[in-house]
């Protein structure tokens, strides 16, 4: 099911109407930001909200699953295709549930053992080069390897620059915004990924006994990078968020 589509299909219905994002969140009781989310692909109408929005926007569910205008010739065939589809929809989100009550607990277990070893390590701490220029340099490498790779590297520039204008439109603000997140996640699993790659070659040194002495510096080191990442990550927050808002108010 193509969420994108459905976005659009929503925010074109909604224009005909003549409507804006709040006057139609009004209509349903939700935020408008809920219709802008879902206007820029970011996620599905609850099943709750589906038979009030087709009514708002006087659309079939049909159509709405389908995100276009459809023929009568063509109901009963799409009609089949969205079933099949919200199926297998269902099924990837009862498995995603599932990965995501493994990881949350797999995450709080590592944090157990991440406070203890904080704990252990924070005398080391003062001995970490906070100002290592070479980190910050392969940071900087994964995250536009990452936006380069993703297709979001132009759209990452453009989002600082729709700070100062106006968006020409919704899809250029939601594009921004997807590029935004994009270069949040690079950075914190960058971060991540570069703390792991020093600790594993540490574990790779001949003197093994001297690697495992020197292990609370070692991890000292790979939090200072997490650091790194979670810094990045939370001073891009405020530019989202500020692109998030100029969504709203389209």
């Amino acid at each position: 099911m193509d969420v994108k589509k459905i976005g659009a299909f929503i925010a074109e219905q909604r224009r005909l109407k003549q409507l804006t994002q709040k006057q139609l969140g009004e209509a349903l009781g939700i935020s408008d930001k809920t219709v802008s989310k879902w206007e820029c692909g970011y996620g599905l109408p609850d099943i709750s909200m589906i038979t009030p929005l087709c009514a708002e926007l006087e659309i079939t569910v049909n159509e709405l699953l389908s995100g276009e205008q459809l023929a009568q010739e063509d109901y009963h065939e799409k009609a089949e295709e969205n079933m099949i589809q919200l199926m297998e929809e269902s099924k990837r989100t009862n498995k995603a549930y599932l990965i995501k009550t493994i990881l949350g607990n797999t995450c709080i277990l590592a944090a157990g053992i991440a406070i203890a070893m904080i704990y252990k390590a924070e005398i080391y701490f003062s001995a970490v080069n906070f100002l290592d220029t070479f980190r910050m340099t392969q940071l900087l490498f994964f995250l536009i390897a990452s936006l380069w790779t993703s297709g979001c590297f132009k759209d990452f520039g453009i989002a600082f620059a729709l700070l100062f204008k106006k968006a020409a439109c919704p899809q250029q603000l939601a594009h921004a915004v997807l590029a935004v997140s994009t270069a949040q996640k690079a950075l914190f699993f960058g971060s991540a990924l570069i703390g792991i790659i020093r600790l594993i070659l540490v574990f790779g040194e001949p003197e093994f006994e001297n690697c495992i002495s020197a292990l609370p510096i070692n991890l000292a080191e790979f939090f200072v990078t997490i650091f790194y990442g979670v810094l990045g990550v939370l001073l891009l927050e405020p530019v989202k968020s500020r692109l998030k808002k100029k969504q709203v108010d389209i």
